[in-house]
């Protein structure tokens, strides 16, 4: 190779150290070309096999499915995708794996009950819990039971997670509601991480729910035995359950709206989750400390635990890891960081055309609230005008960004003929799902918007009335950001509280700019001409210090667990931006705008 390398035989390299390299383009369409002429196509199919073969024993498995599938052996490519996508998804990179998915042919994976399997962790990652029960039903006929008992044990675990789904959205008591949100969310969480040790509790907890489903007297009795079990594992006996058990009392204990029993536990989660290498845990624990200090107002911890959270954000991946990017959006928006605030949102609607398309409405929902928030009421307005209203699903009432609710706030800054009436039969249908189900969290959202439409209708009494529901659920949480995103539009009703929310009406009036917010962004800090033509995405920012690194394309890879041509993708908007045409400009470039403004290096 050394040879080859000294004597410039038409190769390149790819790094610096002498290891890898490729041929010239043009030396390289040659050389295949010479192939196609020269050998049958299942003489090259055998080549692609053995060339499959070796990158997947490399552990470079998107390179072995081009292989696979350049011989067009479907079954090959499946198992490719079987032997690895789990390992993928536990590492946290879901992207790769759903993308492998997206490779394969359809039929390939109705005929695997393992791609079928990362079919439906797919779906449940993203939140898509329709379509579960019927990926459930292709799996179970492809499976033996006697044989395959670690396989049919996770089917069990989902039939009983989608029945308590069901029974979640329909509880009729808060109690019940919170108690089936933590079990059924973390026996899920338990059998994806498949420690031997938690298999007979699987099992013992699915027969459990199991006989609960089928005999509905006294369901909440029993279902309520079978949850103090699963959550009477004694700390460190085991440690991913312990981890998990953490979790789930944070995410029900945010719903409803218990912040100091949040902050404790997340504080316990991170500890415990560091302690035991878990970094997505660590992560998960950043971001819900963060919400927690977003939720009451303490912007500047609230904007250094998301920092950390999102640093790590291919970890949680898919709904959180786009929650995750709007809070990060709004705190700094609040805390007067406009420009950053920009950035971050076009970070977020990034991610979610490139990683979770399936979720376009969260991030218009956050840009409609940030222009809410700038008075940009003609922006709102855009959405409103040319979008579908998002319905308001179970599986966004935990996040802090909620699409249906920034839509009925976009309707209330409208303000067209019949926008405050829709308003308020939304929220109000929104009210009674959030009442019923005990999610004050959310309730207190409603009831402040609720407030401001009431204001707007001129029913100044019922406007008041709203706004004391509100602050009677902040103030045992002392929570601020609700009334902090209405802005100064609250201060005439909150002068107006009487009774035991007057001292907390008092507390939120101090908190809230006595202006209307202004629109506009902050004083730039580059010279005119290293401004980019357009803000950098949080993403293109990362580019940008690695293009000042001088990395390669493989280096940048490995360094931000992409693909190759997931880099190429980004560098090619990155060069537009900045107006330059090769890597060398456009590195020289990077250097000099870090040089002068080194906060772009503070990618978070």
């Amino acid at each position: 190779m050394n040879l080859v390398r000294d004597a410039s035989l038409f190769t390149v390299a790819l790094d610096q150290q002498g290891n890898w390299f490729r041929y010239h383009h043009l030396f390289r369409d040659l050389l295949t070309e010479q192939l196609e002429r020269t050998k049958a196509r299942d003489e090259i199919a055998v080549l692609h096999r053995r060339a499959s073969a070796w990158f997947e024993s490399e552990e470079m498995i998107d390179e072995a499915l081009d292989h696979a599938l350049a011989a067009d052996d479907d079954v090959l490519a499946g198992q490719i995708v079987e032997r690895h996508w789990r390992e993928r998804a536990k590492l946290g990179n879901w992207r790769a794996a759903v993308g492998w998915l997206e490779r394969l042919p359809d039929g390939v994976i109705a005929r695997s009950p393992e791609l079928l399997m990362a079919t439906l962790w797919q779906h449940y990652d993203q939140m898509d819990m329709a379509v579960l029960a019927g990926i459930l039903d292709q799996i179970e006929p492809l499976i033996d039971r006697e044989l395959e008992p670690d396989r049919a044990l996770e089917v069990d675990v989902f039939r009983v997670f989608c029945w308590g789904w069901e029974q979640h959205a329909v509880a009729q008591t808060r109690a019940l509601s919170n108690a089936m949100f933590v079990l059924f969310g973390n026996i899920v969480l338990a059998l994806f991480h498949q420690h031997p040790e938690t298999h007979t509790h699987l099992r013992a907890l699915t027969d459990t729910v199991r006989e609960i489903a089928n005999a509905p007297d006294r369901q909440d009795e029993r279902l309520a035995r079978a949850i103090d079990r699963w959550l009477s594992v004694p700390a460190g006996l085991h440690g991913m359950r312990e981890v998990m058990r953490l979790l789930g009392v944070c995410q029900s204990q945010l719903l409803r709206s218990d912040l100091p029993t949040v902050a404790t536990h997340a504080s316990q989660l991170h500890t415990r989750a560091r302690a035991l290498g878990q970094e997505k845990y660590v992560c998960w624990a950043d971001y819900l400390g963060g919400i927690v200090h977003l939720r009451r107002g303490e912007l500047q911890q609230a904007i250094s635990r998301l920092e950390a959270a999102e640093r790590q954000k291919q970890l949680v991946y898919g709904a959180t890891a786009v929650d995750l990017l709007a809070a990060l959006t709004l705190a700094y928006e609040l805390d007067g960081q406009s420009q950053v605030a920009d950035r971050m949102l076009i970070s977020l609607r990034d991610y979610c055309d490139h990683v979770t398309p399936y979720l376009p409405s969260r991030a218009d929902g956050c840009a409609a609230r940030l222009a809410v928030f700038r008075g940009q009421s003609d922006k709102a307005a855009a959405w409103l005008d040319g979008g579908i209203e998002p319905a308001l699903g179970f599986d966004t009432l935990y996040l802090l960004e909620v699409p249906a609710f920034s839509w009925c706030r976009s309707l209330i800054a409208r303000h067209r003929p019949g926008d405050l009436e829709e308003a308020q039969r939304l929220l109000e249908a929104h009210a009674e799902v959030c009442r019923l189900q005990g999610y004050d969290c959310q309730l207190l959202e409603i009831r402040t918007l609720q407030a401001l439409a009431s204001q707007e209708q001129g029913q100044t009494r019922d406007a008041v009335d709203r706004l004391t529901e509100a602050l009677d659920l902040a103030r045992p949480g002392k929570v601020l950001l609700p009334f902090l995103c209405a802005g100064p539009a609250l201060l005439k009703l909150l002068a107006q509280v009487e009774g035991a929310g007057a001292e907390y009406s008092a507390h939120v009036s101090a908190a809230l700019p006595q202006q209307p917010v202004a629109g506009g962004v902050e004083p730039r800090t580059l010279p005119a001409h290293l401004i980019p033509l357009e803000p950098l995405s949080r993403r293109e920012q990362d580019f940008l210090v690695l293009l000042a690194e001088r990395l390669q394309t493989k280096e940048m890879a490995e360094r931000l667990h992409v693909s190759a041509d997931t880099i190429k993708y980004h560098l090619k908007n990155l060069y537009g931006k900045l107006d330059v045409s090769n890597r060398r400009d456009a590195a020289l470039k990077a250097a000099e705008m870090l040089a002068t403004d080194p906060s772009l290096s503070d990618t978070g």
